[in-house]
């Protein structure tokens, strides 16, 4: 039975996939977050809803903007400006998806490549944290909560009663079927950049440097020029 379940998810997420999509995930398994929350985004589009009411619309195909990092794997968007999350798999050095860190790539900014999460699953977190998830990165620089407090209650403010309810049942099923739970959002934010730095063997132009090989801590940092997009090799494993 649990076999035939197994099945039917991966038959249930190639159906609302791409080809180019698929592609893009080469050798790496597709993560069972994913194949959970097309699940979830399905029921609320048969319902005649939209997950992109809280930002995070799935995504079904592969189309990279010029300046979306060759090794990100895109699973979300926030339904404006181009803006998608992503998992970063740092040219195949991470071994399992659900690992690896999340990027924001907003196309209209500057910067425009964002490091959001360390994981999916403190991913997530933030997404419960705040009214709709382009807000992670509107804040993603910000470093005054009274701003972020009052953008915040703006928002709830001018949100229709319906959408809004509809956001806080969509809230309540990411927290209790994916164990989502609130972070505080702008010190996470920066303390996961500040990490990310620390453990880079070099660092880019792009703001995600080069991972170490092992992991471990380098003895100094190279300012390198940022790695050329569009590359369709030595991307994934």
């Amino acid at each position: 039975m649990k076999k035939m379940f197994s099945l039917y998810r991966k038959v249930f997420t190639m159906n609302r996939m791409g080809s180019s999509l698929r592609q893009a995930y080469g050798s790496y398994p597709i993560p069972p977050v994913i194949h959970r929350l097309l699940e979830l985004s399905q029921e609320y589009t048969a319902k005649g809803f939209d997950m992109s009411w809280i930002g995070f619309r799935m995504t079904g195909s592969y189309a990279p903007y010029s300046i979306t990092p060759p090794d990100l794997i895109p699973f979300a968007e926030t339904g404006g400006g181009g803006i998608h999350f992503g998992f970063l798999t740092d040219f195949g050095k991470v071994k399992n998806l659900e690992s690896a860190a999340i990027v924001c790539v907003t196309p209209t900014n500057d910067p425009p490549i964002r490091l959001i999460a360390r994981n999916m699953a403190e991913f997530l977190d933030l997404v419960v944290s705040v009214p709709h998830a382009e807000h992670l990165e509107s804040w993603w620089a910000c470093t005054d909560e009274e701003m972020k407090r009052q953008e915040e209650a703006q928002f709830e403010a001018e949100s229709p009663v319906p959408i809004t309810h509809t956001r806080k049942e969509i809230f309540e099923r990411l927290r209790s079927e994916f164990g989502a739970k609130p972070r505080a959002v702008l010190p996470y934010l920066r303390e996961v950049l500040r990490e990310r730095e620390s453990s880079c063997s070099l660092l880019t132009l792009d703001g995600l440097g080069v991972m170490d090989e092992e992991g471990a801590k380098p003895d100094a940092h190279l300012p390198v020029e940022c790695i050329q997009h569009g590359s369709e090799t030595g991307v994934h494993p």
